[in-house]
């Protein structure tokens, strides 16, 4: 499936939403410097959650701290708002990118009623 993101087009396009589906895929790959730069994409515009781009630049960058303070910030997120998904209230970008930062042995210790 991540191969199949980036033979779509996912890293060359000019969305966000879409370099953000290229970070994911290029993590899935194991890529962690086309992981950044695409992630960098993503944080660079206002119209894509900051926090989302900057925990995977940072797992990316095998930075914990950062990537402590950014996982909180979209867990967060979700422990703001009012509706989820197929309304379902869980962390769903959260569990994602525990799944991924624990690949790097970076994983958060997070508490929520919206995670596992």
């Amino acid at each position: 499936d991540a191969r199949w993101a980036l033979e779509a087009g996912a890293a060359e396009t000019e969305s966000p939403i879409g370099r953000y589906g290229a970070a994911l895929a290029f993590a899935v790959l194991g890529e962690w410097d086309d992981v950044r730069r695409h992630a960098d994409y993503a944080r660079t515009h206002e119209a894509f959650p900051n926090e989302v781009a900057d925990a995977l630049a940072f797992i990316s960058a095998e930075d914990i701290v950062g990537y402590i303070e950014a996982v909180e910030d979209v867990l967060e997120s979700f422990e703001t708002r009012d509706e989820y998904l197929e309304d379902m209230p869980v962390a769903d970008t959260v569990l994602v990118l525990q799944a991924l930062a624990g690949r790097r042995g970076m994983a958060a210790q997070l508490e929520s009623a919206l995670l596992p």
